[in-house]
């Protein structure tokens, strides 16, 4: 009996040594965790932002941000995003400016939504933004044939996605990405947010990005920089 006894007592002797590796393991998995919840809470806001509030209802832009006869002005407006960004606006009750370098394809895109949205004005600037520079140039751009119209919504949506590693662009392509995806957003934006304010009313401006910006793409490094 005391022989059977005699390795248990040394064995409850002996003290348990936690290995380093477990100290190291415990702030990667704190780190881990606070990854974790950052992420979860970016997944929510994208979800609630894209999926919850748009079944919930659309929201209603000339109720917010106008009234009857306010213009909504978007660029880069006759494709993509931004034809339909003018459709969506129309439908809501505002006249359209519709922004593009190319007046045959402005007229077309315009004589489409004037079938669909028959009480409706539209007007056009045909201007490529991405030779825009200075506000001075985006003032006289704007403070024409537009100068007294009461615009509530700006939408900036003008851009440029070129394929290629920046070894592989070439100057001139490099300068339009930047002039049209960085410059002609800041210069409108100064413009418009000065020419907002003096409304009176609430306003909107919308800058439209890409998940490029926060994601690394194979082959897309100067579009990404630039958004």
């Amino acid at each position: 009996m005391i022989a059977l006894m005699l390795p248990v007592a040394v064995l409850a002797q002996e003290q348990v040594v936690t290995p380093t590796w477990v100290w190291w393991l415990m702030p990667i998995t704190v780190l881990g965790a606070l990854y974790f919840l950052v992420c979860l809470y970016s997944f929510c806001k994208f979800f609630n932002r894209q999926v919850f509030r748009p079944c919930c209802g659309k929201k209603n832009f000339m109720r917010e941000y106008g009234q009857p006869g306010t213009w909504a002005l978007v660029t880069g407006g006759s494709d993509g995003i931004g034809l339909e960004c003018c459709n969506q606006l129309a439908n809501d009750g505002f006249n359209i400016i519709m922004v593009s370098r190319n007046q045959a394809k402005i007229d077309t895109k315009l004589e489409e939504l004037r079938a669909r949205y028959p009480d409706r004005e539209f007007g056009s600037v045909a201007k490529d933004l991405g030779k825009l520079a200075s506000v001075a140039e985006v003032a006289e751009l704007f403070d024409g044939e537009h100068a007294g119209k009461d615009i509530g919504v700006v939408i900036l949506n003008a851009g440029i996605c070129p394929l290629g590693t920046i070894d592989l662009v070439d100057a001139k392509t490099l300068e339009t990405i930047v002039g049209l995806n960085v410059a002609h957003v800041v210069y409108c934006a100064k413009y418009f947010v000065d020419r907002l304010k003096g409304r009176g009313q609430r306003s909107y401006m919308g800058i439209v990005s890409s998940l490029a910006a926060k994601a690394s793409i194979p082959g897309l490094p100067c579009y990404s920089a630039s958004k």
